[in-house]
């Protein structure tokens, strides 16, 4: 469930994260999904779902792991989060896109966070805002 200041919460989160540049680890798609998530939840809901990661081997070894038991992106968020039947996700879902950077070829997307009719996603220099298209592959955060 929401905390009752989510909104305010994920704005400051998102502020926060503006202007910092990919970095695996420390800031690529999935650290910045459970960031948001945490912000609006008061906790965080992957730490089960999705092993900690210190090095880039360390998470295609996660991610590897993950694709043996036939786990993608798409499970693990299933697993945690509700899938959006909604034309458009409302502010604060999870959403992938298909995008240029690492995490996508990693990962098989990249994950970011709606905030308006734009989802924020980490880019090599800091948050990129890309639309929000109607039926895009998306989670509610509740």
């Amino acid at each position: 469930m929401k905390i009752a200041t989510w909104d305010k919460a994920l704005m400051e989160y998102i502020e926060e994260q503006r202007n910092k540049p990919f970095e695996w680890i420390t800031h690529d798609c999935v650290t910045f999904v459970r960031g948001a998530c945490a912000a609006q939840l008061g906790q965080d809901v992957f730490a089960a779902a999705i092993p900690e990661y210190k090095t880039l081997r360390g998470g295609k070894g996660v991610y590897a792991r993950l694709a043996k038991k036939q786990q993608n992106y798409q499970t693990i968020l299933n697993s945690v989060l509700k899938p959006s039947e909604l034309v458009l996700p409302p502010r604060g879902s999870v959403i992938a896109k298909q995008t240029d950077n690492g995490a996508s070829a990693v990962f098989g997307a990249s994950l970011g966070v709606v905030v308006s009719r734009f989802a924020a996603f980490v880019g090599d220099n800091g948050l990129e805002f890309l639309p929000v298209h109607k039926n895009d592959e998306a989670w509610l955060v509740e």
